[in-house]
């Protein structure tokens, strides 16, 4: 297994240099190799290239001073073309929460001896060794301290220096990662903090050309939030439910007065759809059955954001509905495997997801839906919100639950469309929210 360490500065090259030494010692399938093992007399950047090219797995050694190299850059970038390829930041002088975007999107390792641990165990993984972890434990033990003891030596060579502010812009990275835009997405994987200015300073990660428009297109990319799901779930959901709670009752709103016919129907048979599935025995069931049934209801879900999204013919709303999918998705596999690394517990932000719908929550999607088709902006605005107020832990805010009754008087009841009993469910259910946020 080959394996690339990438530096810049005189710290990363002295731990990269130590740390090719040593991992082959711990994990004999790897093949380790940093810019310092190439011969005299070749073109160095070309050899790095091909390198790089024959490479799925890289380590980037990380420090304050090192951060937003070109070079640093250039051999991540090209790591990240590979869409099997494994990017570890190695953080010898920092924190992993230090580490700036594009960087910071991969999962980093301290340098330590828990998270070379964890670096061994993922390389031990990938590789194809024929030892066990037990064994590959045993052997770390055992020279981890020759490790930790270069280590030492090298931070002692090199005095703390303070992080340089550097400023790039945004196509003279793109041209490093060979000008392929592509690249640079995949590099800004998980971009939290970006600036709107139209340069790319690596103090707050990448930046649109054209501001925040272009820039949104990499926040909003929902592969982002995919990856980063699996480290910092509880921000990435934070921060979706507050952007949906930005945009989608305004979208909402505009739906109810710009919707095709098509769409304000589509939105009525799916939130009877969600309604459907939700009510079936076996949607709580641990089995294949079970598992068809809430991804019926789980792709009906979706299908109504998204639809109500583009209904208020905002291009820029339509943006948000993969992010609804990736919350929507994570929400429900994470709860549901209790036992499973996925499991989380109930936070500030989203509670567990329940073994069925709660039925307010069935109610107000489909409240929302008649709103829409009833061109009732106010109403679709005020059930929507109450909709995503929902997944919140605890009742409804006052605010939003008091808004619901005279939102619900709003709706015409025709002979057609919901049943006696569904008026009944929705009354019943808008006067428990109203309670329980009286209670609260």
């Amino acid at each position: 297994m080959k394996v690339f360490i990438s530096w810049s500065g005189q710290l990363a090259r002295d731990v990269a240099s130590a740390l090719s030494s040593w991992l082959p010692l711990v994990v004999q399938s790897v093949k380790a190799r940093c810019s310092e093992d190439f011969a005299i007399g070749t073109v160095w950047d070309r050899e790095i290239a091909r390198a790089l090219e024959c490479t799925d797995y890289g380590i980037i050694c990380v420090t304050r001073e090192n951060q937003g190299s070109a070079w640093q850059m250039f051999e991540a970038g090209a790591l990240a073309k590979h869409e099997d390829a494994h990017v570890v930041p190695l953080c010898i002088d920092l924190d992993r929460s230090d580490v700036l975007a594009p960087l910071g999107a991969w999962q980093g390792v301290a340098l330590d001896e828990k998270g070379i641990w964890q670096l061994v165990r993922s390389l031990h993984k990938h590789s194809k060794s024929s030892l066990s972890e037990e064994q590959i434990k045993k052997l770390f033990d055992r020279m981890w301290p020759d490790l930790h003891e270069a280590v030492d030596a090298a931070k002692q060579k090199v005095p703390a220096a303070e992080a340089r502010p550097r400023s790039r812009s945004l196509k003279s990275v793109v041209e490093v990662l060979d000008g392929n835009p592509d690249n640079a997405k995949r590099l800004s994987v998980a971009a939290a903090r970006t600036s709107t200015k139209p340069t790319v300073d690596v103090r707050v990660g990448v930046a649109g050309v054209a501001g925040g428009a272009a820039a949104a297109g990499l926040v909003l990319d929902p592969e982002v939030y995919r990856q980063r799901l699996d480290f910092c779930a509880r921000l990435v959901m934070r921060n979706v439910t507050e952007m949906r709670l930005a945009i989608e009752p305004v979208a909402a709103s505009l739906a109810a007065s710009r919707a095709s016919e098509p769409q304000r129907w589509t939105l009525v048979t799916l939130g009877e759809q969600m309604q459907e599935e939700a009510g079936h025995d076996e949607f709580s069931h641990d089995d294949a059955a079970g598992e068809a049934c809430r991804e019926r209801f789980r792709a009906a879900d979706l299908e109504f954001h998204q639809t109500l999204l583009a209904a208020g013919r905002n291009e820029l709303f339509c943006d948000l509905a993969p992010l609804v999918d990736v919350a929507l998705t994570h929400r429900i596999q994470s709860d549901r495997d209790q036992d499973g690394a996925g499991s989380r517990e109930e936070s500030a932000e989203t509670k567990r997801h329940p073994p069925r719908p709660s039925p307010l929550s069935l109610c107000l999607h489909r409240l929302l839906a008649i709103a829409v088709a009833q061109s009732l902006p106010r109403a679709a605005e005020v059930f929507s919100r109450a909709q995503i107020c929902e997944v919140q832990p605890g009742p409804l805010s006052t605010v939003v639950a008091h808004a619901l009754p005279h939102a619900l008087q709003e709706l015409d009841r025709p002979s057609t469309g919901p049943s006696k009993q569904d008026w009944e469910m929705f009354e019943s259910e808008v006067t428990s929210a109203v309670a329980a946020a009286s209670r609260a």
